[in-house]
């Protein structure tokens, strides 16, 4: 960041912290002994929200409100249309993210997710759907024990209320159901196509789909003038830190 701001980029640059599941016991880390998920249920690789909720953090001065707050309920599975929004391009079809845009900037309007699907596929399988506060986990093969959370009034998941919930469990299980199958197939599917052979920008309106739009060399070349840059940061600072040390 204090690079960026040398730069004068930071007002023009979004940077995201955050993490792609909870802490891990692997490598001999105890996540107990700093509280890593505070007071979560679970780890990396469990579907409860010790395991799959992970802090986000946002840096954009001037365009993301100091000190704001959201409980917009999000997934990695977002970023990929909010970058394209806020660049101006159009998202990539045939995805499930929603663009942050509005949460991030204060403008517009958000779209709120009808549901998230998670599975695992490790210790036999399990799946998790989360719908409003309504959260179901499920080990597979189905059938098999179900779990139901009221994670607005529950957030630590120590009240399986699956059993007094008969209706919304069913609800969510045959949703449950129609994503594996559909998830199944889109894996096959997508298996049976080559990635393109170079990466290309789309132009917003400019190709039909599937017609191929070159890509942009003054984007490129000012992009890897701001990597160069950030590069020889980095490793000036490394030098000077190094210097330091072994002085």
């Amino acid at each position: 960041v204090a690079t960026l701001r040398r730069l004068g980029l930071a007002e023009n640059t979004l940077v995201v912290f955050t993490s792609d599941n909870g802490p891990s016991r692997e490598g001999g880390s105890d996540p107990a002994y700093f509280n890593s998920s505070g007071g979560l249920r679970g780890v990396k690789r469990d579907l409860y929200e010790g395991g799959i909720r992970v802090p986000m953090i946002a840096h954009w001065p001037g365009t993301v409100a100091r000190g704001a707050v959201s409980t917009h309920l999000s997934a990695f599975w977002d970023w990929m249309p909010t970058f394209a929004d806020l660049a101006g391009q159009p998202a990539p079809a045939a995805i499930d993210g929603l663009s942050l845009a509005p949460t991030l900037t204060g403008r517009g309007r958000q779209t709120q997710h009808d549901y998230l699907y998670w599975e695992f596929h490790e210790g036999g399988g399990r799946l998790a759907l989360r719908q409003g506060d309504w959260k179901l986990i499920w080990r597979t093969p189905l059938p098999s024990a179900v779990e139901l959370y009221d994670i607005g009034r529950d957030p630590y998941e120590k009240s399986n209320v699956a059993e007094s919930q008969p209706e919304i469990v069913a609800q969510l299980q045959r949703r449950a159901e129609e994503l594996a199958r559909e998830l199944q197939g889109t894996v096959v599917d997508a298996a049976r196509h080559r990635a393109p052979a170079r990466p290309h920008l789309a132009v917003r309106g400019a190709a039909e789909p599937g017609e191929r739009v070159e890509q942009d060399h003054d984007v490129a070349a000012r992009l890897d003038q701001t990597l160069g840059a950030l590069d020889r940061e980095a490793r000036q600072a490394d030098v000077r830190v190094g210097a330091r040390v072994r002085g």
